[in-house]
């Protein structure tokens, strides 16, 4: 595709992306049993630092590293066995985007700083509000992978992670942010207004 033309509109490759993703690239570090290729640390650097040797798309390398490494590898390690039946055969075929949810307009990346909040309800599901920002795939993504913390009184022990579905009640993506690099990879934010997740959102412990 015109690579010029798609960085100064902001346009996201999808056919690139879905071509990446027929040959395996998104499945490198995925367990053979979850339906990946197994791939160590470094066979996967190599392939993506090769790919960005040869595509011109540093959007496009960098959309994949960050799915792979930010949300995949945490469903791998993390999810049971629902999660990861529901969530990762999509992924890894390209058909869906999640985003990883951390980052905060008050607080960066300091997962332990965050404001966003998931209050514990009477039936074991939880209310989310918050406001995460500058995710890649944020605007486009199917997943969050989002951090709230359940009893902002223990500091950054209360602080769990959950899969938030983005089609949920409450859940608000927002518009494609301007950059002045990557702008082939789409980046925003995305706000939670009493979003309520069922118990088995939660990731891990």
């Amino acid at each position: 595709h015109d690579l010029v033309r798609a960085d100064h509109e902001s346009q996201f490759a999808l056919d690139d992306w879905r071509r990446c993703a027929e040959r395996g690239i998104l499945r490198l570090m995925v367990p053979v049993e979850f339906g990946g290729q197994g791939a160590d640390l470094a066979t996967t650097m190599l392939t993506l630092e090769g790919l960005g040797h040869g595509c011109g798309d540093n959007g496009l390398t960098f959309a994949l590293a960050s799915q792979m490494m930010s949300t995949q590898v945490a469903l791998c390690r993390f999810a049971t066995d629902e999660q990861r039946t529901r969530w990762l055969p999509d992924l890894l075929d390209g058909t869906a985007f999640a985003a990883l949810a951390m980052t905060e307009p008050g607080s960066g990346s300091d997962a332990f700083s965050l404001s966003a909040t998931a209050e514990p309800l009477d039936d074991g599901s939880y209310r989310i509000n918050g406001h995460k920002a500058y995710l890649t795939f944020g605007p486009v993504s199917d997943l969050c992978l989002m951090f709230a913390s359940t009893r902002p009184d223990a500091g950054s022990w209360g602080i769990s992670a959950f899969l938030v579905p983005t089609d949920l009640p409450g859940v608000e993506r927002g518009e494609v942010r301007e950059k002045m690099g990557m702008r082939t990879t789409p980046f925003g934010d995305i706000e939670f207004h009493d979003v309520v997740v069922p118990p088995d959102a939660r990731l891990g412990r």
